[in-house]
């Protein structure tokens, strides 16, 4: 070894930000993961996570800046995909009255009563009288 690089151990914070940048990045790649599969809440829960650790390890390392935002940009994006994802889910399927036969079979099949009778109990608005298609 020569004599001008010696051995420098880290410290404390730039341990506790390697550790919060792995813990980002592990986020962001099971957030990507499960907006891809389609799931509606997971996303938001990771994608959460992933800018909460980026920016705790911003804000320890200024080294690894450039890193941390473009976790913290892509996160975004992927909580503004699932966004728009989950509105044309939503909207899809109450407005698609093929959808909504299909929704009102499987009710029927697995509870023995349709849909509309248990929405009326409970005081929701019919999907298949047109409640929420106006």
């Amino acid at each position: 070894m020569d004599n001008n690089q010696q051995f420098r151990p880290y410290s404390q914070i730039e341990l506790q930000s390697f550790r919060a940048m792995r813990k980002a990045t592990l986020f962001f790649f099971i957030a990507l993961g499960t907006m891809l599969l389609g799931t509606m809440v997971l996303p938001y829960i990771f994608a959460t996570l992933c800018i909460v650790f980026a920016y705790l390890a911003k804000a320890k390392q200024p080294k690894s800046n450039r890193f941390c935002k473009t976790l913290i940009v892509l996160s975004v994006v992927i909580l503004i995909m699932n966004t728009i994802y989950t509105i044309f889910a939503i909207y899809t399927v109450t407005s698609n009255p093929d959808y909504i036969k299909q929704i009102n079979d499987l009710y029927q099949q697995m509870y023995g009563t349709s849909m509309d009778g248990t929405q009326n109990t409970l005081s929701y608005p019919s999907l298949t009288q047109g409640g929420l298609t106006k």
